[in-house]
């Protein structure tokens, strides 16, 4: 099996999650910047659930809000999902070093 990454920044990010939930196979992994997850439903698909998602956020985002980074990280939670979250203090709505460090 081929493991991909998929990766997206504000409303690739939002498409990035909608694509992981669809998709039947395990994924390397997902990663979502400065974006949200749109739908708030419970997860169904076991193999998202085992596919690790990065997601990151930064604190004083005046496009995509942070109180979104912190609905996202209590859904994966609540869905039991393998994730790492982290809100970047002083970032904005970019991709920044540290995002990616």
């Amino acid at each position: 099996m081929k493991e991909c990454l998929d990766m997206g920044f504000s409303q690739v990010g939002m498409m990035t999650f909608e694509q992981g939930n669809s998709c039947q196979d395990r994924l390397g992994a997902l990663a979502i910047l400065s974006g949200r997850i749109m739908e708030q439903t419970i997860i169904n698909n076991e193999s998202l659930k085992q596919t690790p998602i990065f997601i990151s956020h930064g604190d004083q985002d005046d496009v995509v809000q942070v109180k979104n980074f912190y609905q996202s990280k209590t859904y994966l939670q609540n869905n039991s999902c393998l994730f790492e979250a982290h809100e970047i203090l002083g970032d904005t709505h970019t991709i920044s070093s540290k995002a990616i460090n």
